[in-house]
């Protein structure tokens, strides 16, 4: 009696440090390439922008390409289309002031466990973002240097999560936080380019 309980308590903790095993021996199988795009909704930040805007929200689409440069850590480059043309009212049609922003992202970006359902990152980088606007409808009116296209430089940081529902292929929950001033470097709340966004799209493991 003594002896099958033995062998099963062996069998038990044989089984426990097998299958731990496996999980460590498969969480170094990262893919070499994470390609994926989302949409959402973005709040841009800039104050001066309820002068023209009636709602600092609107659509955002993304794309990006994450490359492992070692282990979980990748190399990502993304590039993100923000349009607001919900125009305050007193504009007369064909008139409306338009914004369109893009951003360029290049970064690090840290991933769990891929071999989960659940796979969490985090990611820091670099933002450059270009600016177009209607000309004499700008949110800049009232610089002396007003122009239609404005450019500027900062910072992102992102946090998300993939859920794996099919082989090389997960769902995508994000949300990206961006810095941007104008000219270069980044800006407080109020006076930044960037915003708040919040995106939900799939990635391709390869």
């Amino acid at each position: 009696m003594k002896i099958k309980s033995g062998a099963s308590l062996l069998s038990i903790v044989l089984l426990f440090v097998l299958n731990n095993s496996v999980d460590a021996w498969h969480s170094f199988y990262w893919p070499r390439l994470v390609v994926g795009g989302q949409v959402g909704y973005f709040r841009i930040s800039l104050d001066e922008f309820k002068n023209l805007y009636s709602s600092k929200w609107d659509g955002i689409y993304s794309g990006q390409i994450n490359v492992r440069i070692f282990r979980s850590n990748y190399l990502t480059v993304q590039c993100e289309n923000y349009k607001n043309d919900n125009a305050r009212t007193g504009f007369n049609d064909g008139e409306s002031p338009v914004w369109q922003e893009k951003f360029y992202n290049i970064g690090v970006r840290w991933y769990s466990d891929v071999s989960r359902k659940w796979n969490f990152f985090s990611g820091l980088g670099l933002t450059f973002a270009e600016i177009k606007e209607k000309s004499g409808l700008s949110v800049f009116a009232n610089q002396p240097d007003q122009k239609s296209t404005q450019d500027g430089q900062g910072f992102f940081l992102e946090l998300g999560a993939d859920y794996t529902f099919f082989p090389h292929v997960a769902f995508v929950l994000e949300c990206e936080i961006t810095s941007v001033g104008a000219g270069g470097g980044p800006a407080i709340i109020g006076q930044s380019f960037g915003g708040f966004a919040f995106q939900l799209g799939l990635d391709f493991y390869l």
